[in-house]
């Protein structure tokens, strides 16, 4: 059934409590987890959608810039709206993030590869940064490569100071969110976070990991994030292929509340 024609099989609950747009973004993006909408395919326009509904052009938009921000379709200019290829990965920068949640949002099957998880004694540096005292300079480290449906992604390394999460370092997160633990197990959570991205020649040993050869062009992202009370909790330093990942900045007129900026992770 072509992309259009989707939408007869649809019409929207005004009796309902769920906003319209959100009710169209829902069935939409269900199509594409079932298959009816197949990477590649054109969506329906607004136009189609309004037709097809009864619904207003607000209504049909704030839909499509849902799915677009969730990373289940891709807006180009000039040609219309698409769904995603199933390798692209999308993730919002203009919010805190969690990479399983946004993983699972986008259809994707998260999961982690462990490679170092450790307590150690924090150097200078990471003292610093972690403004920690001279009795808090443990932490707990943990370095995992990030993968989509199997794929690595990105390989972090992270440090948290351990006297904020004491323990953390005997359960595994190998199939489990860093994350939720932190929130569930120790009651942690961001409330802001600064990051750094910089070009640079990929570590070897990263190489290695991510599957690419030697000397690769990359990015490496650093993050500090803080608590609500301003205590810094993570230090997070990230490390990702130049030739697979591309950031797209959408930007607007300042205080229209519309910019924002995407990570995109290609398939090979």
């Amino acid at each position: 059934m072509d992309a259009p024609g989707i939408l007869s099989s649809f019409s929207v609950s005004r009796a309902s409590t769920t906003p319209l747009y959100q009710q169209l973004y829902e069935f939409l993006s269900l199509q594409v987890r079932l298959g009816a909408l197949q990477p590649g395919d054109r969506m329906p326009t607004e136009e189609e959608m309004c037709d097809a509904l009864g619904v207003s052009r607000s209504t049909a938009r704030q839909a499509l810039a849902l799915l677009v921000d969730k990373g289940v379709v891709e807006r180009f200019r000039g040609k219309g709206t698409f769904v995603a290829q199933p390798a692209s990965y999308h993730r919002s920068m203009s919010h805190l993030y969690n990479f399983s949640a946004d993983m699972e949002e986008a259809g994707r099957v998260p999961s982690s590869r462990t490679v170092v998880q450790e307590v150690v004694t924090a150097d200078a540096g990471e003292r610093s940064t972690l403004e920690l005292v001279a009795p808090q300079a443990q932490v707990f480290r943990l370095c995992r490569v990030r993968q989509a449906d199997g794929a690595p992604v990105l390989y972090e390394d992270t440090r948290l100071p351990l006297a904020l999460c004491p323990g953390i370092q005997d359960l595994s997160f190998d199939d489990a969110s860093l994350y939720a633990a932190l929130r569930d197990d120790y009651g942690l959570e961001p409330a802001s976070a600064v990051e750094t991205m910089r070009g640079v020649l990929l570590p070897d040993d990263v190489c290695g990991l991510l599957g690419c050869p030697s000397g690769t062009v990359g990015y490496r992202i650093e993050r500090v994030a803080r608590l609500s009370s301003n205590v810094v909790y993570e230090h997070t330093q990230s490390y990702a292929r130049a030739d697979l990942v591309a950031y797209r900045f959408e930007l607007g007129n300042l205080g229209a509340g519309a910019n924002g900026a995407r990570m995109t992770l290609a398939g090979t």
